[in-house]
């Protein structure tokens, strides 16, 4: 499944804990194009949008972020280098006013699942690490 061009997801899993993505990364989208034209990185903003987008898809519901904490970006993900990525992203219900659709904290660790550099043959790289706290929209 192609969302927006940028990636393709290979396999989903949620087992009301964890959700689990693999992404190819398709390093032809025009972003990789503009940020930064012959050295392109994959935005931030396209990470944390990401983690909206893969949470929204576990619940059926639409999730946005309200708040961002601890945010590290440990090493660019750089397209056509990084093939693949994994998201592992931990989730956390809180008490909702009405119970039906409650707000969500998670943390989110992401992870190479496919490249070319050779320092992620003994250990996969560490690209992102973040937490969150997501409410649906009204």
């Amino acid at each position: 499944m192609t969302v927006n061009g940028f990636y393709n997801i290979e396999s989903f899993s949620f087992d009301g804990a964890v959700i689990s993505v693999h992404l190819s990364l398709v390093p032809t989208h025009w972003i990789c194009d503009v940020h930064f034209p012959g050295s392109p990185i994959m935005p931030g903003a396209m990470v944390v949008n990401t983690l909206q987008q893969l949470v929204s898809k576990a619940f059926e519901r639409h999730y946005i972020i309200d708040k961002l904490s601890n945010v590290r970006f440990l090493r660019p993900i750089v397209p056509g280098r990084e093939t693949a990525l994994r998201f592992d992203i931990a989730v956390t219900l809180e008490e909702g006013e009405n119970g039906a659709f409650p707000p969500l904290s998670v943390k989110c660790v992401v992870k190479a699942e496919g490249t070319t550099s050779a320092a992620a043959e003994e250990a996969p790289l560490e690209f992102v690490k973040l937490s969150a706290h997501l409410i649906t929209s009204k």
